[in-house]
């Protein structure tokens, strides 16, 4: 009875979310997530699931630190229930990662996807777009941190397996804009320019001609020339 009421505040939580009421969404998670804290044992699988998704919703509603918090304790559950090579534990390693950099932890944010691109490593086919995802974060990483070279490698490395897979996606188009940035910093305005055509044209494809994304990386192009 009592995980069957845990069980309609995650309905009602997904429904909010799907609606765009994201305030909503975490406040039925967290009534979700503290029946079952309250029921399950402290490294069930499934309080580790609930976590994950507490901390996305944290996350989308600006409460970093608290996502942060969250996600870890996901991953700690999985640690003690999944081999240490497992790729869950390599999502929550990316996940982390995404939000130590968004609260400035460049070290940990490094650390944390360093390990999730050697479990994808050896967990995934090598031109997998978990791993090319995870490439990416890599590389953003790398240039927060100011190491140019290291973060042009990552986007090298993940250009590589998209462009493999013949997608045009978003985060396709986002990486081209990171090799944009990463191309000035190293002083190559015409590899730059380069990126940031490609990022339009992706952008003008999935979205349509003149939406803000392709504005945004028009005028990017207008100040490099």
């Amino acid at each position: 009875m009592i995980l069957e009421k845990a069980q309609k505040y995650l309905r009602l939580s997904q429904k909010a979310e799907n609606t765009g009421n994201l305030l909503q969404a975490l406040e039925y998670q967290l009534k979700a997530t503290e029946i079952y804290q309250k029921t399950l044992p402290e490294n069930d699988m499934t309080l580790a699931q609930e976590y994950d998704r507490l901390s996305k919703l944290l996350r989308d509603n600006g409460y970093l630190p608290k996502a942060l918090l969250y996600s870890q304790k996901a991953l700690d559950i999985k640690q003690n229930n999944l081999p240490e090579i497992h790729p869950e534990i390599a999502k929550n390693c990316n996940d982390l990662a995404n939000l130590y950099s968004a609260n400035f932890y460049i070290d940990k944010a490094l650390t944390c996807a360093q390990r999730a691109a050697k479990i994808y490593e050896q967990t995934t086919d090598k031109d997998s777009l978990e791993l090319a995802q995870t490439y990416k974060n890599l590389s953003i990483i790398y240039y927060a941190d100011g190491q140019l070279d290291n973060a042009l490698e990552y986007a090298h490395k993940a250009l590589a397996t998209f462009t493999k897979k013949g997608q045009h996606s978003i985060p396709l188009a986002e990486l081209y804009t990171n090799m944009a940035y990463i191309y000035l910093d190293k002083g190559d305005r015409s590899m730059a320019k380069e990126a940031i055509i490609q990022t339009i044209e992706i952008y003008d494809k999935i979205l349509g001609k003149d939406n803000p994304h392709s504005q945004q990386a028009k005028q990017i192009l207008a100040d490099l020339k």
